[in-house]
C-alpha cells in the first residue's frame, strides 16, 4: 500500500512539474512552410474544374512531405503535439498565415 502511494506521489510531482512548452521550437517552425503548401495544393485540387484526382493529391502531399524529410505519420504527429499547446498552436497558425500571405504575394 505504502509503494502504491509513493509511486502516486511521485507520479503526480512529475505531472505537475513538467514545464508546458510555450514557444515554437526549430523543428516546429520547419512544418510551417510544410503545412502551408499543403493547404496550397489542396487549395489548388479543389479549385480545379475538373473532377480532382485523389492519387494525384496523394502524391503531390507525398511529393511535399518526402522533399522535407517526413512522412504522413510523422507530420500527423508533429501536428498534434502541437496542438497539445495553445500559445504553440496560436504561433504556429500565425506564422503559417504569413507564409501564404507571401507565396500569394509573389
Amino acid at each position: 500500500m505504502s509503494a502504491t502511494l509513493v509511486l502516486f506521489v511521485l507520479l503526480s510531482l512529475m505531472c505537475g512539474c513538467a514545464k508546458r512548452k510555450e514557444n515554437l521550437t526549430p523543428d516546429d517552425e520547419r512544418l510551417v512552410p510544410v503545412y502551408a503548401g499543403l493547404l496550397l495544393l489542396s487549395e489548388e485540387y479543389k479549385a480545379s474544374a475538373s473532377q480532382p484526382d485523389s492519387a494525384a493529391y496523394r502524391c503531390g502531399v507525398d511529393s511535399i512531405l518526402s522533399e522535407n524529410g517526413l512522412t504522413r505519420e510523422l507530420f500527423l504527429n508533429k501536428l498534434k503535439m502541437l496542438a497539445q499547446s495553445p500559445p504553440v498552436h496560436q504561433q504556429f497558425a500565425e506564422k503559417v498565415r504569413k507564409d501564404l500571405e507571401h507565396r500569394k504575394s509573389k
